[in-house]
């Protein structure tokens, strides 16, 4: 059985230091010299069994507890060693490093770590390890860590003989509020993700700056520029540019939404294929006949990874384009001919998947092709940037296609 692997998004808390927010400004802050010196240390290290760290003249080591997906660009390993937590980049690159935070939240490539560089102080980084914004703990009545790198925050201002107070959208990039406090605004900024947020009866895309309403009311969060809600027989579609329509499904059945992207909603209640941004619905009821709702198809660069069963309910996978067409043939899975087949992979990464063939983890492209296997004694626990996250004798690395284990490199700018 597979073990579970380390996310990304780890639950959470902010880095800021005590800066206000005057002026809708909050300077930048250098690097902490903690974090520093974590990286010039490593290749002095001492010499462990694990992941290597090179930086082509000496080498060192960390120890991971687990690989870990990446997302927007980094992924964050931990080495319970040293205590030490790593934000990686997709070249395997050490940005930087801070001491395991139990009050830690990632989200769109900004981290929030509570208690940092100080006590009593929360400060937010982003994926180079910069200092972005801080506060202190009583500074503020709340701050929120959102999509886009925004921040809500909520602050309250109090004299002998009044009390105010307003919420606001700040802008970690711009370093100024883009959203201005207001108090009609407390308790009415909501993020609906992928940089959209609901404010007041409004929406705001943080991304372009637009405001736009609504006529449908609607609570789904945003997609790759779309939100969609299910009708009776319809689903509503809304786009970041303010847009909204319906798509019908043929047989006015219900649609499941739960999964979408790159424009593309498979419904796995239906086994249609909804275009977002097309508006066209393409039937594989002919071609499948029942999709496997735990294997929700999710699409990576115009592919989806299929997993179905045929009347008499047995499993097979394929891999589908954005017009619905099969890239190989179906190939069953369990016992066929002596050969058990089982999918790991829910879905697809750089165009590839894993598939157990009797016992051993394969590799396969978008058309079946077999890439690499598992060696002895080695799991392959998923794909993530366009390389497997692999496990041998409880140790955890990753592998390229070529199947050579991946070494970390230290940043040159560490």
């Amino acid at each position: 059985m597979k073990k579970s692997v380390l996310r990304i998004a780890v639950t959470a808390g902010i880095l800021i230091s005590a800066f206000t927010l005057t002026g809708c400004k909050n300077p930048v802050m250098k690097k902490t010299e903690a974090a520093k010196e974590a990286i010039s240390n490593l290749n002095t290290m001492a010499a462990k069994t694990q992941n290597n760290i090179a930086d082509g003249t000496t080498t060192g080591s960390i120890s991971i507890d687990a690989t870990a997906e990446f997302q927007d660009g980094i992924a964050i390993l931990k080495d319970y060693d040293t205590k030490e937590t790593y934000v990686v980049d997709t070249n395997y690159n050490i940005l930087w490093s801070y001491t395991n935070n139990s009050n830690v939240k990632y989200v769109d490539g900004y981290i929030l770590l509570e208690d940092e560089p100080i006590s009593g102080t929360t400060t937010i980084y982003d994926k180079n390890g910069n200092q972005k914004f801080s506060y202190t703990e009583h500074q503020y009545e709340n701050i929120e860590l959102a999509s886009n790198g925004c921040l809500i925050i909520t602050e309250k201002t109090d004299t002998y003989n009044s009390s105010s107070t307003k919420t606001g959208l700040y802008s970690l990039e711009k370093q100024e509020y883009i959203i201005e406090p207001k108090e009609e605004y407390v308790r009415k900024i909501e993020d609906r993700g992928d940089g959209m947020f609901k404010v007041d009866e409004s929406f705001y895309n943080s991304k372009t700056g637009k405001t736009m309403t609504f006529d449908t009311y609607f609570s789904q969060n945003f997609i790759d520029g779309y939100a969609v809600k299910p009708e009776s027989g319809t689903i509503v579609v809304f786009d970041e540019n303010g847009n909204e329509y319906r798509i019908n499904e043929p047989n006015k059945k219900s649609v499941g939404v739960n999964n979408y992207n790159e424009k593309m909603l498979y419904d796995a209640y239906n086994n249609n294929l909804f275009n977002l941004e097309t508006k066209k619905v393409i039937s594989l009821q002919n071609q499948i006949v029942k999709t496997d709702s735990s294997y929700w198809p999710v699409f990576e660069n115009g592919y989806a990874l299929v997993r179905f069963m045929n009347q008499g309910d047995t499993p097979y996978y394929t891999v589908i384009n954005t017009n619905g067409e099969f890239m190989f043939e179906p190939v069953r899975l369990e016992d066929q001919n002596g050969v058990y087949k089982e999918l790991v992979s829910r879905k697809l990464d750089s165009g590839y998947f894993i598939v157990e063939v009797d016992g051993v983890d394969t590799v396969y492209d978008i058309n079946n092709n077999e890439i690499v296997k598992a060696g002895i004694n080695e799991e392959f626990e998923g794909i993530t940037n366009g390389s497997i996250m692999a496990n041998s004798n409880y140790q955890d690395y990753y592998k390229d296609m070529q199947g050579n284990r991946i070494y970390f490199n230290q940043n040159s700018e560490g």
